[in-house]
């Protein structure tokens, strides 16, 4: 994804070296001018909770971002929201509307879907142009407590350790700092210590992790030597691995962090003496330099306060434009707004209100308001506070790979222990190597438009001998749904799309053409959603679900009851309003109920429709209108809740006493590249498919458009009848507000009642401000009688 803004820096590099790069100058350029300052995104997702059960909702809110600057986006109107299994296999998929880069929605978990850790990811149309590595995505555990958990595991604990080395590679003769992660069975980073021998099993170096399986230790490989770690957990489990075999020859990048200025030392065994290394941000370059080489050795060093804040990249390119190391560096972050959360009590009683008080304190950042999302649950030994916030995700995890444990620890403190752990997360989840043949393939951008004005439905129309249909109009229609309307053309390839607006929960759509001009293409119309995936590689961290048994039996208990008791409460939407039609006020409304019944449309064409003039001409029907004083050239639009009818020998064998009302617009009417001598809109009493009819190579189709919201429930507890009511109460989400909005200058407050459920709860407040600066806090207090 950097690589879209690397240009700048060829461009200093052009103008410091002069020809010295000729045609791998051009080459390199061609590839990364056709990414560079393409605008992207990056989107965040808060959910309620991380842990849910069949049965529960899961509650979420979207932070859609310009990746430049963190603000909020307005470019995507929409975004997609997938929960996906083990195997990649989509269980639930969402598509959300966006205003002013923010959304909302929620998720309702069945009662068959299998125990399990589960993939959330989310992303825009755009996004899908730099692919899966650029989605959000997060781990989710589901438990379904209605089936069996399976066999009771135990047994033995296997470990795995992977070999970083900074900058890339191990590299004979040239000392490095390689760095290592050690992971459990469970996914969880594991304490080791331990040490390197070669293959004479003599020890050249020892190893210990720091914080979350991760570490680094030094390292000068020799010719021909084979290394393997030796390593013993805190459980005295002994296990062993190779580390990968040097390199002859290629670059090294150690990064030394001073108090003003960060130095990257570069050494090589190559006889080439010019380099070039360049730091930039991600999102432009901040600077660039020639370095010669003597002796295999040079150095770049740039202050500190040049860096912005967060991520940088340092990057090593050979005097032919090819990139051979690369070393990442995270400044402190000090732009962030620090949210105060105060209540009146760390105790309440079941059925009691809490009311939080909500401050904004670091009033020097330069923000408006701060839109924020807060969520309250219950957490004891199976239900864990979420350990993925805002905050890290922006400024770290967004750009790394992998699982990252406790991301917020990294933002904990500046202290020199916090510094190295970070800096060996770095090491290793900031670790790639270069497939430069692979970036010489970039694909064109854009082939994925944003969705700017709504959602775009795309598709494909190809003639009997599957030949792309070029310059074909297509109509699309939904009676299900305010009768929309829509008109495309298909391009030289075949390919066509609709720019739907407010398309909202289940529709049939239908997809034709012109039965007067084409009735034998084939029409084809693509998924929403994007069909390629990471790698799945999320594990559980809980082992055996049976040691948790008490508590799950309460979670299992809690879900029926709120079935049972506020079932009729927990699946509320919001009401839409009906959208217009595109053509807007009709000229004339007839209701037909309020003339007289005739047997045939055409009769009430003929009777009492001024205007409209029918005519039949070689056994066909034919309509013109009047505009004014003036009959209509062209024919008619004519519409069936929406759908057009090309031949009018159709409408007109439509039953009448189905019809509620017939609008018009009497006038020359230019619709997306069409002339309509007027529009006659027929709208039937219920819409019902089989009286439509359409042409033979109609599609139609199942759509679920943009999710309709749900409305969180919480009962209030307003006086003592309420409270002694013997309806239980058994919620462990005690509140959920995706939207609130905190000034600078004034806080904000939000009240909620407890359960009956008694134990701990954690309070998750997370946002975002207009000018881009995250926030996140967290408070805790106890439910007891």
């Amino acid at each position: 994804m950097r690589y879209k803004f690397i240009l700048r820096f060829v461009l200093i590099l052009y103008s410091i070296q002069g020809n010295v790069f000729g045609q791998n100058f051009n080459s390199v350029a061609q590839i990364f001018n056709s990414n560079i300052n393409t605008f992207s995104e990056k989107i965040f997702i808060h959910t309620d909770k991380p842990q849910y059960l069949a049965g529960e909702f899961l509650w979420f809110k979207l932070y859609n971002v310009n990746y430049f600057n963190n603000k909020p986006s307005n470019l995507s109107k929409v975004a997609y929201i997938e929960l996906l299994d083990k195997n990649n296999t989509p269980k639930s998929q969402e598509i959300i509307e966006l205003k002013n880069g923010l959304g909302d929605g929620s998720i309702y978990i069945p009662h068959d879907i299998e125990t399990g850790i589960y993939k959330f990811r989310a992303y825009t149309n755009l996004m899908k142009n730099s692919g899966p590595n650029t989605f959000f995505e997060k781990q989710i555990f589901i438990i379904n407590s209605f089936k069996n958990l399976g066999p009771k595991r135990g047994g033995n604990i296997n470990y795995d350790i992977q070999f970083f080395p900074e900058g890339g590679d191990m590299i004979n003769n040239i000392s490095s700092n390689v760095a290592f992660k050690v992971v459990n069975s469970k996914g969880l980073g594991t304490y080791v210590k331990g040490i390197i021998i070669n293959e004479k099993n003599d020890t050249v170096a020892t190893l210990s992790t720091l914080k979350f399986g991760i570490g680094r230790f030094k390292l000068t490989p020799t010719p021909g030597a084979k290394y393997k770690a030796i390593c013993i957990t805190s459980n005295k489990e002994v296990f062993t691995k190779e580390l990968p075999p040097a390199k002859k020859d290629g670059y090294v990048l150690r990064l030394i962090d001073n108090k003003e200025t960060v130095n990257v030392y570069i050494e090589s065994n190559r006889t080439e003496a010019n380099v070039f290394l360049f730091a930039n941000n991600g999102k432009q370059t901040v600077s660039g330099k020639a370095i010669k080489l003597v002796d295999g050795k040079g150095v770049f060093s740039i202050e500190k306060s040049k860096l912005m804040e967060g991520l940088s990249y340092f990057t090593l390119f050979t005097a032919a434009g090819k990139p051979v190391a690369e070393r990442l560096f995270f400044k402190s972050i000090t732009k962030k707004i620090n949210l105060s959360l105060s209540s009146s009590a760390v105790n309440y009683l079941p059925r009691e209100k809490v009311t939080i008080g909500i401050r904004a304190q670091n009033e020097t950042l330069n923000f408006k308001d701060l839109n924020t999302s807060f969520a309250v649950y219950k957490i004891d030994s199976l239900q864990k506070i979420d350990d993925v916030d805002i905050l890290s995700y922006i400024h770290l995890t967004s750009e790394l790979t992998g699982n990252i444990e406790q991301p917020s620890y990294y933002f904990s403190s500046d202290s020199p222990e916090v510094r190295l752990a970070l800096d060996n997360l770095l090491l290793t989840h900031g670790w790639r190597r270069f497939n430069w043949e692979q970036s010489r393939q970039i694909m064109p951008m854009f082939k994925y438009l944003p969705e700017y004005a709504g959602h775009l439905i795309t598709g494909k129309i190809v003639s009997k001998n599957q030949q792309p249909v070029k310059n074909m109009p297509l109509y699309l229609s939904s009676p299900t749904s305010s009768h929309a309307f829509y008109r495309s053309t298909s391009d030289s390839l075949g390919n066509f799309i609709f720019n739907v607006d407010k398309l909202f929960g289940k529709n049939e759509l239908i997809v034709q053409t012109n039965s007067n001009i084409d009735s034998t293409s084939n029409i084809s119309v693509f998924t929403p959603f994007y069909g390629d995936y990471n790698a799945f590689t999320y594990k559980s961290s809980y082992g055996s679900l049976f040691n948790f048994n008490d508590v799950l039996a309460d979670y299992h208990l809690a879900v029926q009851v709120q079935d049972v008791y506020s079932g009729k409460f927990l699946n509320n939407q919001d009401k839409l309003s009906s959208a217009d039609i595109f053509y807007g006020t009709p000229y004339k409304s007839y209701t037909l109920d309020d003339y007289t019944k005739f047997n045939t449309v055409e009769d009430v064409l003929r009777e009492y429709i001024t205007g409209v003039f029918v005519t039949k001409k070689r056994g066909r029907y034919n309509i013109k209108m009047l505009a004014g004083q003036e009959m209509l050239a062209d024919d008619p639009l004519v519409l069936y809740d929406g759908v057009p009818f090309f031949n009018v020998d159709n409408i007109m064998a439509v039953d009448p006493f189905k019809i509620e009302r017939l609008e018009i617009i009497q006038d020359k009417y230019y619709y997306n590249g069409d002339t309509y001598g007027g529009i006659l809109n027929f709208i039937s009493k219920k819409a019902i498919l089989s009286d439509y009819e359409l042409s033979p190579n109609a599609v139609v189709i199942d759509y679920e458009g943009l999710q309709i919201k749900r409305q969180f429930y919480a009962p209030s507890y307003t006086n003592e009848n309420l409270i002694k009511n013997t309806s239980p109460d058994f919620r462990n989400v005690l509140y959920w507000q995706p939207n609130i909005t905190i000034n600078n200058k004034s806080a904000a407050s939000v009240s909620f009642y407890t359960s009956d459920m008694l134990g701990k709860y954690v309070g998750v407040i997370q946002g975002l401000s207009d000018s881009g600066i995250p926030a996140y806090s967290v408070f805790q207090f106890e439910v007891k009688k």
